[in-house]
């Protein structure tokens, strides 16, 4: 994360953390998704290209939100932490995710698929609203400064 631009305000450690944020996402993110079956990979040239997790549960602070489908936890999916190996940027593997996501909510008959966004993730959030997310809410999020402070949380109705 140190190397390029950091717009999704995740820090690996210490050293680039964001005032106010533990680091994140952390080896016990992805196992807590692997646990719930629910950490998924993208492939590519034998390496991991992109990855994402996709629990039926969302953070409390979504609460606040106005969601535009009425669900309870299991009836939906919320993507988080979609991530591509700088090795493998502008190759579409995070609009593969995407819809991916999307497809397999389809699939098991949620509702709808949920995420937040950083608000300088530009390049996320031109994906997110390409494959078709249409923003829910802007707000604080976690409680952080600028200008990592306001995240959009965006869903995509089924």
């Amino acid at each position: 994360l140190a190397a390029g631009d950091n717009f999704s305000g995740w820090s690996k450690n210490e050293e680039f953390a964001v005032p106010g944020r533990d680091p994140y996402p952390t080896r016990a993110t992805a196992e807590g998704w692997l646990a719930e079956d629910c950490l998924y990979v993208l492939r590519e040239e034998g390496r991991i290209a992109a990855t994402m997790g996709t629990p039926l549960w969302q953070p409390e602070s979504y609460d606040r939100a106005d969601w535009r489908t009425i669900a309870k936890p299991g009836e939906f999916m919320v993507v988080h932490t979609v991530a591509v190996h700088p090795d493998f940027l502008r190759r579409g593997y995070a609009a593969r995710l995407m819809e991916f996501s999307i497809n397999e909510a389809r699939r098991a008959g949620l509702k709808s698929v949920r995420l937040d966004v950083c608000d300088i993730n530009k390049p996320a959030i031109g994906v997110y609203e390409k494959v078709g997310f249409q923003l829910v809410a802007q707000y604080n999020l976690f409680g952080l400064e600028p200008p990592y402070h306001l995240y959009r949380l965006y869903e995509y109705i089924l």
